[in-house]
């Protein structure tokens, strides 16, 4: 059975518990939010990696859609500063000697 948590779909499945040399991993079923820590990662690591800083847009909208008190502008700011920072404008040369 399905429910609503925290505006995200979550189904109610028991999934077998893993554990690597004694450490116990999450469950496949379980969720947990993200964290400042975790948009910092996107806004400095990942959205330098993207084609425009208009994909950042799309981006900021996708995890506002997850996140009701995702504060957007602060996102974007961050992330374009690190996308502008990892490509430069560089300048036009655009003489033509004919």
């Amino acid at each position: 059975m399905a429910r609503l948590q925290n505006s995200v779909l979550v189904e109610d499945v028991e999934y077998p518990q893993l554990s690597i040399g004694g450490k116990h991993l999450p469950s496949a079923g379980s969720y947990k939010p993200m964290t400042r820590s975790n948009y910092e990662f996107l806004a400095d690591m990942v959205a330098p990696l993207m084609g425009w800083p208009s994909a950042i847009e799309a981006m900021a909208d996708e995890l506002q859609k997850n996140n009701h008190a995702f504060k957007r502008d602060k996102f974007i700011k961050r992330a374009v500063k690190a996308w502008e920072d990892v490509n430069p404008v560089e300048e036009l040369d655009d003489y033509n000697p004919y």
